[in-house]
């Protein structure tokens, strides 16, 4: 009876539940579920890599770093940018392989970093599917624009904001005008503001001689970049990112903290893209007035000491230089050609000097002599498969655009001596059979993924176009080409100002320049 009474008493001051009415099976609490599901407290299914949970409550699906051999290779790939061997040949076959796959979930599920704007999920798509195969050059088996770019950008905000930024530039273009094109462009503009304060948040406490700082912010910078070209930015803008790409660079340089390349290192990658692409622009926007672009007086010295960084970094010929990367470096050279001879006129010398005229024949030499690096797949496969075909059909059509830019780089040196001179008519026979020659290869390369760094050499040759049915197949193939970019447009106008113009000076690639002071133009090229 004291019993009973103790029990009643004891349940009557219980506030929480009664005992149990049933009995429970005796087992230990899983603890492989997902990581997500843990911190929730739910039941997880342990379907992997997403479990029915965090599917149907549209959260990112994480696990444990302590995971199976397959399933680490694709958490790496997508924390680090590492993409499996096996994941690499997916890749290779272009008609088939989905860029989308490459997305996080994290992304793909609602992760709020990136839920900047509505129209998110549509510029990630435009950018994995138009974006990045426009901006490599050729159909590289594994393009470093996706495969490197969009899994960091999955986890890194910074870098995913100026990926679709970059992509809002580039569709908003295309679009027809009307709402939709307005509202991406509103979206893109977000977009990019959050990149700039970022940016500015992370210079403010970076630590410059740490590697791992620096990377994911040379990759920022990098499409920085080639976001102020495709939104039609002032040139300044581009000047200015180059040059703070370029001191990142230095500041790396001298911490002695580049490392060999290994193609399992996500770092050597995004430094070997990131250099590639600020290369590619230096040398390619030499041809802008100086006063715009800073380059050849403000990148050279800090240029020079990258190029061989990039020579230990990059394991292939370069996904945007594609094996010319010999003849872009030639440009800057060619342009202090004309810098010299202008500091020649200043000081009273009439005619070129024979030290002068030395260094032109030796660049001159240089320019005939440089062969396409990969020459050797050009003969005929011993075993004729469909994967030899392809590559030799796509090295002829690397070697066409390697072409395009060597009479590029002829007629920019052909000029050179005039200085502030006009051309004399010699000058225009020898210029003319290099324009015809780069108009010829630029037919043949139209719509074809070679084409894509062969603008420096087609406005060269614009500049000095004469014939007035080419103009206009000039002026239309710019507008209506496959890239559909905004600065395109921006170049066929300076071009037309060109060859409206009746100043003798307005003539050649210093004609260029010469009407963009003029009119007050900017133009970048990509």
């Amino acid at each position: 009876m004291q019993a009973q009474v103790e029990v009643s008493q004891g349940a009557a001051t219980r506030t929480g539940a009664p005992y149990p009415t049933k009995f429970r099976l005796r087992h230990s609490r899983t603890k492989s579920g997902c990581l997500m599901c843990r911190r929730r407290k739910k039941k997880c299914d342990e379907t992997r890599p997403h479990c029915s949970s965090c599917l149907k409550s549209k959260v990112p699906c994480e696990w444990p770093e302590t995971t199976s051999a397959g399933v680490q290779d694709q958490r790496q790939a997508q924390t680090q940018g590492y993409t499996p061997k096996s994941a690499q040949y997916g890749l290779s076959n272009r008609q088939n392989a989905n860029p989308l796959t490459l997305v996080s979930p994290s992304f793909k599920y609602g992760n709020p970093a990136y839920d900047l704007t509505c129209d998110s999920s549509r510029l990630l798509q435009h950018y994995v599917t138009e974006t990045a195969a426009i901006l490599a050059t050729g159909t590289p088996i594994v393009n470093p624009f996706l495969t490197c770019v969009v899994p960091k950008a999955c986890w890194d905000p910074t870098l995913m904001h100026i990926v679709l930024a970059l992509s809002g530039a580039h569709l908003s273009y295309k679009l027809p005008s009307g709402d939709d094109a307005t509202r991406v462009e509103a979206s893109m503009r977000k977009h990019y503001l959050q990149v700039i304060r970022s940016v500015q948040n992370t210079i403010a406490v970076a630590d410059f001689k740490n590697t791992d700082t620096i990377s994911p912010l040379l990759l920022t910078l990098a499409f920085l970049c080639h976001y102020e070209v495709l939104a039609g930015s002032p040139t300044s803008a581009l000047s200015m990112h180059l040059a703070a790409l370029s001191q990142l660079f230095h500041r790396l340089s001298e911490s002695h903290r580049a490392k060999a390349p290994s193609p399992n290192d996500p770092t050597d990658e995004t430094v070997a893209l990131s250099l590639e692409v600020l290369l590619y622009l230096a040398f390619s926007n030499v041809i802008l007035p100086s006063h715009a672009f800073n380059s050849p007086n403000a990148v050279p010295d800090q240029v020079a000491n990258s190029c061989c960084l990039l020579s230990q970094t990059l394991s292939s010929n370069g996904a945007i230089f594609a094996g010319c990367r010999g003849l872009f470096e030639l440009i800057p050279v060619a342009k202090s050609l004309h810098t010299w001879r202008l500091a020649e006129e200043q000081a009273g010398i009439g005619a070129p000097g024979t030290e002068f005229e030395a260094a032109l024949d030796d660049l001159s030499g240089r320019i005939s002599g440089w062969t396409l690096e990969g020459d050797e797949i050009l003969q005929p496969p011993s075993e004729p498969t469909s994967v030899n075909h392809d590559r030799l059909v796509e090295h002829e059509q690397q070697a066409m655009a390697a072409e395009c830019l060597r009479h590029g780089l002829h007629i920019y040196t052909l000029v050179a001596p005039l200085g502030s001179s006009p051309p004399s008519p010699s000058v225009r026979r020898s210029v003319e059979s290099h324009v015809a020659a780069v108009v010829e290869l630029s037919e043949r390369l139209e719509g074809l993924p070679a084409s894509s760094n062969t603008l420096w050499a087609i406005v060269v040759a614009g500049s000095c176009l004469e014939d007035e049915g080419w103009r206009r197949e000039l002026a239309a193939g710019l507008v209506n080409s496959r890239f559909q970019m905004r600065h395109l447009s921006l170049i066929k106008v300076a071009l037309e100002k060109l060859w409206e113009d009746d100043d003798p000076r307005a003539w050649g690639p210093h004609g260029l320049e010469f009407v963009m002071r003029k009119h007050g133009l900017s133009i970048s090229i990509l």
